[in-house]
């Protein structure tokens, strides 16, 4: 089965995918007040931009039924050619993360966060050091993100909290970022507006989002 994309560029081995671009890549030997200078440039001087594309590599635990195939690995990283709009792919993580549904990056550190999806056990905040040379991913740090079915990401403009949405339960939640190393840590804050309560709905049985049973994504496919 032909792969379900959600952009126009087509991803290796994957049913849908996020992209995440890291257009601002800061080199470690330069100074930073060099490399924030080099980050203000026009997009046609940058030597290099990166797109990382984020894969489902399970189905089963999803709230939904995506078409196509699972993925084999999780996050590619490719480089971007500004001048013509094509890529080549540099690097795939090896590191077994499960559907990493959404990602982040950090707008002054060369740093990406990605967040699991699963409606049977609470979300991963995962941080990725990006190496600006090779595309590589280092995972640094991973938080439980509080809750299931994790599905967005997003900074406040001090780079300080992250803001985390958990689909399934409902719930949103600011986590600590680490002002030196930049990964993400401890929950601040929760808002849960079901006020601890389980949810009725339940992901085996039929709900209104989607029944992902087996015929259901057949027919889907």
């Amino acid at each position: 089965s032909r792969p379900s994309l959600t952009h126009t560029f087509v991803a290796p081995r994957c049913c849908s995918f996020q992209m995440a671009a890291l257009g601002h890549l800061f080199p470690s030997q330069r100074s930073p007040s060099k490399a924030l200078a080099s980050a203000s440039a026009p997009l046609q001087h940058q030597q290099q931009q990166l797109i990382v594309v984020s894969c489902y590599t399970r189905f089963d635990n999803l709230a939904h039924g995506p078409r196509g195939t699972q993925a084999k690995r999780s996050l590619y990283t490719f480089k971007l050619d500004t001048t013509d709009g094509q890529m080549v792919l540099m690097s795939v993580t090896k590191d077994e993360v499960m559907n990493p549904a959404f990602s982040r990056f950090h707008p002054r550190k060369n740093l990406l966060y990605t967040c699991t999806e699963s409606v049977h056990e609470n979300g991963e905040i995962v941080t990725w050091k990006v190496c600006p040379t090779t595309g590589r991913l280092h995972k640094v740090a991973s938080a439980d993100a509080g809750g299931t079915s994790t599905c967005y990401l997003t900074l406040d403009k001090q780079c300080q909290n992250m803001l985390v949405v958990n689909y399934w339960d409902a719930t949103i939640g600011v986590f600590n970022v680490d002002g030196t190393q930049g990964h993400v840590d401890k929950a601040r804050s929760f808002y849960d507006p079901n006020n601890g309560k389980k949810m009725k709905a339940r992901a085996e049985k039929h709900v209104n989002h989607s029944n992902n049973d087996h015929s259901a994504q057949k027919e889907r496919q």
